[in-house]
């Protein structure tokens, strides 16, 4: 037997003897099988969350859709129908953001100054700003909700940029 065989065979040998060693010799699989069976069976009820039974129930009794809150996400909403169907309605592109307060708002894309003199619009899904003046290393910052942030800029001021691109006549 060559030196290299014999490397390969003490490694499958050594994986047999670890494997034999970590998995019972009798009925592992099946076990496991049936009691994932008995968890499916005894857990169906619980696969709708109360919210979205709590609004097929409204539903039902007005006859009407009702969305389910708790679904609720920037791109999508999802509707308890009264003959007790579900109804995800989706979107591409967000449809209202998360507020501060953790109240759902519309999109607005409309730009205000910030209190800290950035320009940012009213309502986006990300943390977009502008600088509106001062070092241009920090001239567009987008981020997320949990502190992350990506940050451009150029080798200049914020205002001189911004003057650059102003109309003759301008001083808006």
């Amino acid at each position: 037997m060559s030196k290299r065989n014999g490397g390969r065979a003490f490694v499958v040998a050594l994986a047999v003897a670890v494997v034999g060693g970590v998995l019972p010799a009798t009925g592992y699989g099946s076990v496991a099988h049936a009691d994932l069976r008995a968890v499916q069976r005894d857990s169906a009820k619980d696969r709708v969350p109360e919210a979205a039974r709590s609004a097929a129930a409204w539903a039902a009794e007005t006859g009407e859709p009702v969305e389910v809150l708790h679904e609720r996400t920037e791109y999508s909403q999802v509707f308890a129908q009264p003959d007790g169907n579900f109804k995800l309605s989706q979107s591409t592109t967000p449809q209202r953001v998360k507020g501060l307060d953790g109240s759902w708002q519309p999109v607005d894309v409309t730009l205000e100054k910030r209190e800290d003199g950035r320009i940012a619009p009213k309502g986006a899904v990300v943390d977009l700003s502008f600088a509106s003046e001062g070092p241009g290393s920090d001239m567009i910052r987008i981020g997320d909700r949990r502190g992350h942030a990506l940050t451009l800029g150029y080798p200049g001021h914020a205002d001189s940029a911004l003057e650059q691109r102003r109309p003759a006549g301008r001083n808006q």
